[in-house]
């Protein structure tokens, strides 16, 4: 919501302003200023509503792309089982979108594997062209 106020930035003023009027609550000027803050409320919510769908149907999308990708990598390197759901490559895929930069350390914390481990996976998903590796910082990669 604050993004979408943060775009509507002359009806958010607008309507905050207005909403500071003076008067009975039933007054005519009163219940127009009321509405018209009401009004650009509602059309944000519309608005990050909308916003919100749209961006819930490209992560799904995305997510059957990197499925997709995953199965075929691993069909390539002969493994015709699934990715185990407890392994850490399943982890750190299914919490990728709320967590898009990682490094080996934010992997061992948040899924408390090793640093063996969380490198490991971290190296398929970069293999699979599902994470692009870049420097962070001196002998830093994420």
């Amino acid at each position: 919501m604050s993004l979408v106020l943060a775009t509507l930035q002359d009806e958010y003023i607008a309507g905050l302003e207005a909403f500071r009027v003076e008067g009975e609550p039933e007054a005519p000027h009163v219940f127009a200023a009321y509405e018209s803050w009401i009004s650009t409320f509602a059309c944000a919510v519309r608005i990050a509503a909308v916003q919100a769908a749209d961006l819930e149907r490209r992560l799904g999308e995305l997510r059957e792309d990197w499925s997709r990708i995953i199965a075929e990598a691993r069909h390539r390197e002969g493994r015709v089982r699934a990715t185990r759901r407890d392994s850490a490559l399943s982890a750190i895929f299914d919490a990728l979108p709320g967590t898009p930069v990682l490094t080996t350390s934010t992997v061992t914390r948040m899924h408390g594997v090793t640093t063996t481990v969380a490198q490991h996976a971290l190296a398929q998903l970069a293999d699979y062209g599902i994470l692009e590796p870049i420097s962070i910082g001196r002998a830093q990669r994420a």
